[in-house]
């Protein structure tokens, strides 16, 4: 249990679920833009499908970049390392 409590004390440390969080929040405020604006351009549903489908397979990338990136007072650091 202590590897998963590292794990999830290194995500906190480099604010992963916030990163994930302002990801929710921006997708889920594209697709309502683009529900809205879709609709009236008249931009078939499959275009729409798309922009989801696009969410919904980002979230991961920004979990991943969130963890490979780490910011820091010098700027963004890139390196995976768990210190024991």
């Amino acid at each position: 249990m202590s590897r998963l409590s590292a794990f999830l004390r290194e995500f906190r440390r480099r604010r992963v679920f916030r990163t994930a969080g302002l990801y929710i929040v921006g997708a889920w405020i594209t697709l309502q833009i683009a529900n809205l604006t879709f609709d009236t351009w008249g931009v078939s549903g499959q275009a729409f499908r798309y922009v989801y489908i696009g969410a919904v397979l980002g979230l991961p990338l920004a979990i991943l970049f969130g963890q490979l990136y780490d910011l820091t007072p010098h700027g963004f650091v890139r390196g995976l390392s768990f210190k024991r």
